[in-house]
């Protein structure tokens, strides 16, 4: 005999549930041998178990089994002629087809193109989420209030450029790649990168600074200091350098010529 529930809860439509005709303890009976049903699909219960379990007399649930089996609530299957080895089951057909529902609800129309779009798998949590947004928030704000704050200046009479600006605009390449060209530490050192001596170092340190020169403003690199401007140019040195030793090399009477450097400029040997 399996009395074992193998359930997470019982459920009765609401017909059943609402009908008047059907007693309490029927409506009982039809959920707990529903649930003993689930592993097997019949229940094997007896009696006895049905009268502890609801807390009535054996009669009473012989009576209410055989009310249920004549109005087909329930199948009730014995295994011999003497009654032994009673098998029950829910009509399932009769239990599930008291489930209406009267609500009616047009039905849906309108076409929707399956989404398509390829999306990639959401790493970030709440806090991520809320630190950037804030932060991005944060920026927004500063913006528009230096914004606010320069138009304010703006309006008022006697305004002055901030002194920083004023620096930037005044910046010019000519004059400070003059004077990293006449610069002797520069030229000492420009001969210490490319590995040239001191006469070497005189004669193409100022046509390399030139060079540098006209390369920033071909691409419109804006300065602020002369530092910066040297600082630049020595990487750029440094960059050409790395270049030329990755160039493959040259056989006896070859000239170097490279289309990832400008051509003018004195090799670095």
């Amino acid at each position: 005999m399996d009395n074992n529930h193998a359930f997470t809860g019982v459920f009765i439509p609401a017909k059943i549930w609402l009908d008047t005709t059907i007693s309490p303890q029927a409506k009982l009976m039809l959920g707990e041998i529903r649930s003993l049903s689930e592993n097997t699909g019949w229940c094997y219960a007896n009696n006895s178990h049905f009268a502890k379990w609801m807390g009535c007399k054996v009669q009473n649930v012989s009576n209410l089994i055989n009310e249920m089996k004549r109005r087909g609530m329930i199948d009730v299957v014995f295994s011999n002629s003497t009654g032994a080895g009673r098998k029950l089951r829910v009509n399932a057909e009769w239990y599930f087809s008291q489930t209406t529902y009267t609500l009616n609800v047009p039905p849906y129309t309108e076409n929707v193109p399956p989404y398509t779009e390829n999306v990639p798998p959401y790493t970030e949590n709440v806090t991520e989420i809320h630190f950037k947004y804030n932060l991005k928030k944060e920026e927004e704000e500063t913006r528009e209030s230096e914004l606010q704050t320069l138009e304010e200046e703006k309006n008022k009479e006697g305004f002055t450029m901030p002194a920083a600006a004023a620096n930037f605009a005044a910046f010019d390449l000519d004059t400070a790649a003059a004077a990293l060209a006449s610069d002797p530490l520069c030229r000492d050192r420009y001969g210490r990168e490319v590995e040239r001596t001191p006469e070497q170092a005189t004669t193409e340190h100022p046509k390399a600074v030139a060079m540098f020169t006209e390369d920033q403003k071909a691409v419109c690199t804006i300065y602020h200091n002369d530092r910066q401007f040297r600082a630049h140019y020595f990487a750029w040195l440094a960059k050409r350098k790395e270049a030329k030793q990755r160039q493959p090399k040259r056989q006896a009477g070859q000239t170097f010529e490279s289309s990832t450097l400008p051509k003018n400029l004195p090799v670095f040997r």
